[in-house]
């Protein structure tokens, strides 16, 4: 079927300075952005409404995609992840689609209550049937809080892109509606999870009950912060950009009800701790991550201390389950000892990160580094023959949907190449389905993790990850982890601020400008370099250390208890064991080919954009 959407407008191409460089073979944010691109383009399907393929399975004999009732839902974390992607990498392809994309998006957009609802229409008869065995499932069209709150913030991804106000009537009439079916209590404000299609969903006919959330499991997801969140950050940010009062009023009644002590607290406590005050929570880290995002926006666009010190233990807490230096974390029950990382964390771990460091909350930036060279790099399908490996020693498909569009095996699992997978062990890929969230929230976390990576202002250039990255005042080549040897090209640059990491012996660094000894002066753990001129080459030298170390996932939890030894190459993990052995797993650290000492040199396609998309 061919679908035409009400709305219409021009492709926005990525408009900037391109050029070729010969740099290092080692991590390049840019050309992951593409990779992810691409993923997200492909399974997306632009015969339904553009909306996403929410399941992917590639571990049956004939891998396939499918459609569900979390289409609609995530699909704006697409719109919101493709311009994010592009500004990255300026890729030009698949412009048609994510403006088509958009369109449609838009067409859900109510104009009587401002609202994004989830339609029902009879070509799309599994209009709601992502948690059928726990929802009332009828043919209505229905608000999900998330899904609106993720609107809220693709529209506001592409306002910031487009640099008018366009968006501006939609955004604030969303905002508006959000506050109208909001249940407000002295201080307070909530959405409750009304029993109908899916979690926290308000069907056009009204709330089927309003009852308050009593805990953060409760709903069909077993989170309520997994949809409370997003509406919280869409709002903040609209304040952000804005000044909308209003908005701020009901981010601020909606993050007082998200942070009640009944929200939060460990499966148990040390005696003393009051871990419902302080963030601790036990299940669901994709929901309570998304929960704390969204506190953090209102935390900072509110200046509210509390808040902001509330999302900092939080973290601090999480950090306790994790193996931080792999950027591994356990799935969706910290308690129940699940040993796969969702890759919705991913996302959420580096979002959390760079902006907990851009607030001045701490110095997080070596959590970033260890999940983007390690976990978020490993869970990006880029090998289809490991796919078709998989996919050739798994059994037949048991059923098929009877309903027609509701599932594709074309192209499969090629076009899988460039997303992420749902899950992940600290030493392989398990077998199951990717969920269309995790593509575009890993995805997401890529975007986040280049934008920070350097920031000029003014004159000065802030470089806060070791990888190759371009910007308008300077080029970074990172040699890293090959060598202990990063490379800044300036162009326009008076002041660069590098950023050291904890693992380099600042005993061995050295320093050059122009290929002249420079004494190092630090701020912190920054490395500043002043009083340069364009076409000086800043080089920066150091050892790299080879280190072995062993981590315990899921102490003392039944059955799930796991010893893993890593060894790293600086923070790049670059082996793992025990190795995955099962048929159907893809092993991951296969990277003993970064364990040489000089790095290999490869000609790119850089790309400077106009304007970088910094208000995520």
């Amino acid at each position: 079927m061919s679908i035409t959407p009400r709305a219409s407008f021009e492709p926005a191409q990525a408009r900037g300075e391109r050029y070729q460089a010969l740099v290092p073979d080692t991590l390049d944010l840019a050309a992951r952005c593409r990779l992810a691109l691409q993923g997200i383009a492909n399974t997306s399907d632009p015969d339904c409404y553009g909306q996403m393929w929410f399941t992917m399975v590639y571990a049956c004999r004939q891998p396939y995609l499918a459609h569900n009732g979390a289409d609609p839902v995530c699909t704006p974390k697409y719109a919101e992840a493709l311009p994010m992607l592009r500004t990255a990498c300026g890729s030009q392809e698949h412009l048609a689609l994510e403006t088509e994309q958009m369109a449609h998006l838009l067409d859900g957009i109510s104009p009587d209550d401002g609202l994004y609802y989830c339609r029902w229409q009879p070509d799309r008869p599994w209009h709601s049937n992502y948690m059928p065995h726990v929802y009332e499932q009828t043919p209505e069209d229905i608000a999900q809080v998330a899904g609106v709150g993720r609107m809220m913030r693709a529209m506001l991804t592409w306002r910031e892109r487009d640099g008018d106000s366009r968006w501006d009537e939609h955004i604030r009439a969303m905002a508006r509606g959000l506050g109208r079916i909001a249940i407000k209590r002295d201080g307070y404000a909530y959405y409750p999870d009304g029993g109908h299609s899916l979690q926290y969903a308000y069907p056009r006919s009204g709330w089927l009950h309003t009852q308050e959330p009593e805990s953060d499991t409760e709903s069909g997801e077993g989170s309520v912060l997994d949809s409370l969140g997003h509406p919280i950050y869409a709002l903040a940010r609209w304040y952000a950009a804005s000044g909308d009062e209003q908005a701020l009023d009901l981010a601020g009644r909606l993050a007082r009800f998200a942070t009640l002590p009944k929200m939060w607290g460990g499966l148990a406590e040390e005696v003393g701790v009051h871990g419902g005050e302080q963030g601790h929570f036990h299940a669901h880290p994709h929901g309570h991550m998304g929960g704390l995002r969204g506190l953090l926006a209102y935390g900072a666009a509110a200046h509210d201390a509390r808040i902001l010190e509330f999302v900092r233990r939080s973290y601090e807490h999480l950090r306790t389950y994790m193996i931080p230096r792999a950027g591994w974390l356990p799935g969706n029950g910290i308690g129940d000892g699940v040993v796969h990382a969702e890759g919705c964390n991913l996302g959420d771990l580096v979002a959390l990160g760079v902006r907990m460091s851009d607030l001045g909350l701490g110095d997080y930036w070596e959590d970033v580094d260890a999940v983007v060279r390690n976990l978020l790099m490993e869970q990006q399908l880029t090998d289809v023959e490991a796919l078709r490996v998989v996919s050739a020693a798994s059994p037949p498909r048991a059923e098929r949907s009877a309903w027609p569009g509701q599932e594709t095996s074309e192209r499969m699992p090629e076009r899988l190449l460039g997303a992420f997978t749902s899950w992940g062990a600290p030493n392989r890929l398990p077998v199951g389905s990717i969920m269309g969230c995790c593509v575009a929230n890993a995805s997401l976390g890529l975007a986040f993790a280049w934008e920070g990576a350097l920031r000029c202002q003014g004159d000065t250039a802030q470089i806060n990850l070791l990888v190759n990255r371009a910007s308008r005042l300077a080029d970074v080549d990172s040699y890293l982890p090959y060598e202990g040897k990063v490379v800044v090209h300036n162009k326009a640059a008076r002041r660069i601020a590098l950023r050291v990491l904890s693992w380099i012996d600042r005993r061995t660094l050295a320093l050059t400008v122009g290929g002249l000894p420079r004494p190092i002066e630090w701020v912190g753990s920054y490395l500043l370099v002043d009083d340069l001129k364009p076409g000086d080459e800043v080089v920066m030298r150091f050892a790299v250390p080879e280190s072995t170390v062993s981590y315990t996932a899921n102490h003392r939890v039944w059955r799930q208890e796991r010893v893993y030894t890593i060894t790293l190459r600086g923070s790049t993990i670059v082996a793992v064991s025990p190795e995955a052995d099962g048929p159907r797993d893809i092993p991951i650290y296969r990277r003993a080919h970064l364990r040489s000492d000089q790095a290999p040199m490869v000609w790119v396609d850089r790309f400077v954009p106009e304007r970088e998309l910094r208000s995520w």
